[in-house]
């Protein structure tokens, strides 16, 4: 109980001067998911107890975590809009480049859409949080300064788990997309009618 309390100082209410941490530790977090269980949803008003202090140690982690969760959902999601989006203008852009066959535009949207789009979901987020630092490459070091310098099991519960997200909401949004369109349809054909 003792090393939970010390974390959770460390990283709620660090000492001034201290170092702080962007992470909270293991220790923590295990104890507030094991209290998780036990506890169920009281968790967040249950006060612990120290030698020196009672505080609502886990209410913060209960916060964060339901906001991480939330935040990476939305993510996942503007992802997929985005890509829409870009879709939608690369799609406009290469048909007023005028190919001389169908074929060769459908070919030519279907190269410009997968390069955009795996940038976008791929490799604009792996850049993002990469830390470059600890590399020689052309100033990239300067640039490149997120939280992950290797691909380890912290990036893949936060970066791998938006990736997974935004690709499975991905897979699904063709439906959404078709049952939105046809929808639309529908309505305008019956506000076409006059009623």
């Amino acid at each position: 109980m003792e090393n939970t309390f010390d974390e959770y100082n460390d990283f709620y209410n660090p000492k001034k001067g201290s170092f702080k941490r962007t992470r909270l530790s293991p220790v923590f977090s295990c104890f507030c998911e094991h209290k998780q269980k036990e506890l169920g949803s009281a968790l967040s008003t249950t006060l612990f107890k120290d030698g020196k202090q009672e505080e609502l140690i886990c209410k913060q982690w209960v916060d964060d975590s339901f906001l991480a969760k939330i935040m990476a959902k939305a993510l996942g999601i503007v992802i997929t809009i985005i890509n829409f989006v870009l879709r939608t203008i690369m799609i406009m852009l290469v048909v007023q480049i005028k190919e001389d066959t169908k074929t060769e535009q459908t070919r030519s949207i279907m190269m410009v859409i997968f390069i955009v789009q795996f940038f976008n979901t791929g490799i604009l987020l792996l850049l993002v949080n990469a830390n470059l630092s600890e590399t020689r490459l052309w100033g990239l070091n300067k640039i490149f300064t997120g939280p992950y310098t290797d691909l380890n099991g912290d990036w893949y519960n936060d970066v791998g788990g938006i990736i997974t997200y935004a690709m499975t909401f991905g897979a699904i949004f063709p439906l959404i997309e078709f049952a939105g369109f046809w929808s639309l349809r529908a309505f305008t054909r019956f506000m076409d009618r006059g009623f």
